[in-house]
Formats: C-alpha cells, structure tokens, sequence
C-alpha cells in the first residue's frame, strides 16, 4: 500500500513514469498499473496444507494406541512422510490442544439415591517394625450426595 501512495504522490506532482519507477524500485509496468487503479492493491497471504494432514487419521490412531512422538515419526517414513520428526511433534501438539478444549467440557451424571456408587483402591508398601506390609485403602463415593467413605485393611 505503500508503494501504490507514493506512486500515486509522485505522478500528482507531475513525475514521469521512468522516474517513478526508479525512485520507487519498481518497473514501468507496476508503476502504470498502480496509477490505472483507483484502490491500493489487495495482498491475500497463502494458504499452506500441512503434509502431516494426509495422515491425520492414521496419527489419531497411532495415538489411540499409545505411541509416542518418534514412533509416530517411524511408522510416517515408511509411508512417505518426508518432514522431520520436530514437524511431527508439532503436529502433535497441535492436535492434543484441540483434543484438550474438547475434553474440557464435563458430563455430570445425575442418580437417585442408591442408585451407584462408584469405588477404587490403592495399595501401600510401608515398613512396620522393620518389615514391607502391604496396605489397602478403599474408597467408595455415592454418587447422590458425593459422600466419601474409606476403609484400610
């Protein structure tokens, strides 16, 4: 835009196109163009496709089954991928932080009560006189009033 002004300025002030163009750093033909339009000139920036998305659906289910970044990478190159394994990390992190907005949103089941509860467990080793004893803790939630209830065994 700022070239189409001061072409614009210049030829006002009654410079030739030669010296337009020199002073400038454009050719004649440019000069000419931008003096026959009434409006600066419209740039639109490229619209770039990533090669890695040809294999979005592959990656979501090497991801699925737990595979990591280089693995990932791996099995990509001998399908054809010619980027580099930093592209594929970005990639990567590309598509967890849509997957992380997706998940952000929370299903919250209502239940009468005595309807379900849910339960889990944890196991500890810790010394007792010396010894490793195994320690168990339960844990059961109801999930009407969200009481929690523990017992160690």
């Amino acid at each position: 835009m700022y070239k189409w002004q001061r072409i614009k300025a210049l030829h006002a002030q009654g410079v030739g196109i030669r010296q337009i163009a020199k002073t400038v750093g454009v050719s004649r033909n440019t000069v000419k163009k931008y003096l026959k339009e009434a409006n600066p000139p419209q740039f639109k920036a490229r619209e770039y496709v990533k090669e890695l998305d040809r294999f979005l659906e592959e990656i979501k289910i090497m991801l699925a089954k737990g595979y990591i970044g280089t693995r990932i990478y791996k099995e990509l190159k001998d399908k054809g991928y010619q980027g580099s394994l930093a592209s594929v990390h970005r990639y990567l992190r590309s598509i967890k932080a849509e997957d992380k907005t997706a998940k952000l949103t929370t299903t919250w089941v209502e239940t009468s009560p005595g309807q379900q509860m849910q339960y889990d467990w944890k196991v500890w080793t810790l010394p007792v006189d010396g010894k490793p004893v195994k320690i168990y803790l339960h844990e059961v939630v109801l999930s009407f009033s969200r009481m929690k209830f523990y017992t160690f065994s």
